[in-house]
């Protein structure tokens, strides 16, 4: 996997390309939650209930692929929001404070709700792992499609135009009632900044963690 990594304001951002996950994980039903919005609003997934499907993007601040497809983003939008399909945007990076998300957001156009993911715990419950990454939600709430926007931008390249609308083609087939053709894809883009969770299991011993500190 080819990764560059960029030092940015004092902020390590690694970038490559997730593998396509199998058919069953991206077939996960995703139960309720509730985050808040840029301008400190509550937002659940419950309040699109009656969307007939729902794309969840992941998305940073500093991320040079993610930033490049905000306005693919506010296109795919217009295009399906009158369909029935709802945007929404999640911004899981710990180190990403909700007064840069609302910054960012409206310099980039972003047009649909932003979600600040405290503790990377939405993140976690689809197990998205890079910015720009994109999930499909059907009626359901079931992930139908999960993987990159299509196939424009990436790692060391940047196309004249995309040779496959991956996420407006599932949109597509998901609005039709069918199967998605190709359920998950590549992701290109910039690890989700995690903060270090402690372990569980961990135990703590006078040689190797008491004795260091004294």
């Amino acid at each position: 996997m080819k990764r560059l990594a960029l030092g940015l304001l004092g902020i390590t951002l690694v970038f490559g390309a997730e593998g396509a996950e199998s058919p069953e994980k991206s077939a996960k039903r995703i139960g309720d939650f509730t985050l808040k919005d840029t301008a400190g609003k509550d937002w659940s997934l419950a309040s699109a209930k009656d969307a007939k499907a729902v794309v969840v993007v992941f998305l940073g601040t500093e991320c040079p692929i993610n930033n490049a497809y905000a306005p693919r983003l506010a296109e795919l939008n217009k295009e399906y929001s009158a369909k029935g399909v709802m945007f929404v945007a999640i911004n899981s990076n710990k180190h990403d404070t909700a007064e840069a998300i609302a910054k960012h957001a409206k310099e980039h156009g972003i047009p649909f709700p932003v979600l600040k993911d405290e503790d990377s715990k939405v993140a976690d419950l689809f197990d998205a792992k890079r910015t720009p990454e994109a999930f499909v939600l059907d009626g359901d709430c079931t992930i139908r499609y999960h993987g990159r926007i299509d196939d424009q931008f990436g790692v060391g390249y940047k196309r004249a135009a995309p040779t496959r609308r991956d996420l407006a083609e599932a949109l597509d087939e998901v609005l039709a009632g069918k199967a998605v053709t190709t359920a998950t894809t590549p992701v290109a883009g910039c690890l989700i900044s995690r903060g270090v969770k402690p372990k569980a299991d961990a135990t703590i011993t006078y040689s190797k963690q008491v004795s260091r500190i004294i």
